[in-house]
């Protein structure tokens, strides 16, 4: 997929179109439109997760913003899986994969939920790929290797959007440009000057500022650190 950093964040921008080997990208193809930064959109990045993790019919995949993934059964000879997707307890989707079939595909292995987003129809905001599924003694089990998950709600990135001292000045489909007009900067040595949304500029209190020696200064985010309990 495509990401843009807007407001110190990674946030996706649309699905790439590019083929590995003879392989047409399946979230780019199941998708009815691609690409939100179009749209003057962008989703946040949720999940983007290869680490292996196993699911039953009793512990559910628990995802962002209130989405839960459930196995409700399998069949073994068919290969198949049979999932409802959750939001905050209501069931939004309901699908059947076939990750256990002989020579499955990435297709057959992969669920997928889409949904309007503003003027982006059908894009898919979330993304499952099953490794394989097996009966337990008691349950049924499925691995999963990839989890990957955008944000149901969209981050405007409209043309004048303004965002403290910046303004959105032009939107391609993969670039932002902003700029501070009607805003005014002024740098001097040793000051913090706040741009937007936590970001900010801070100068070196350096004694002489020349053409020669022009002021230093840095550009930063500023981030909360969790202490581990």
């Amino acid at each position: 997929y495509n990401s843009i950093g807007f407001l110190g964040e990674n946030y996706f921008a649309g699905y790439s179109d590019e083929k590995i080997g003879d392989l047409v990208p399946r979230l780019w193809d199941v998708s009815v439109d691609e690409n939100t930064l179009i749209d003057e959109r962008l989703l946040k990045v949720l999940k983007d997760d290869d680490a292996e993790m196993t699911v039953t019919t009793g512990t559910p995949l628990q995802l962002a913003q209130g989405y839960e993934l459930k196995m409700s059964g399998i069949e073994l000879d068919r290969g198949a899986v049979y999932l409802d997707l959750l939001k905050e307890g209501q069931s939004v989707d309901r699908k059947v994969i076939f990750p256990g079939k002989e020579y499955a595909t990435v297709a057959d292995k992969t669920y997928y939920y889409k949904k309007d987003i503003g003027d982006t129809n059908e894009i898919v905001i979330l993304a499952v790929h099953f490794k394989n599924v097996f009966r337990g003694a008691d349950q049924d089990i499925a691995t999963i290797d990839g989890v990957f998950q955008v944000s149901d709600t969209a981050t405007d990135v409209e043309v004048d959007t303004e965002y403290d001292k910046m303004r959105i000045s032009a939107v391609a489909a993969d670039s932002i440009t902003m700029d501070n007009k009607d805003n005014s900067i002024t740098l001097s040595r040793n000051k913090d000057t706040a741009l937007m949304a936590g970001i900010g500029i801070k100068t070196a209190d350096q004694d002489e500022v020349t053409i020669d020696n022009p002021i230093r200064l840095y550009i930063y985010k500023s981030l909360e650190l969790q202490e581990e309990s």
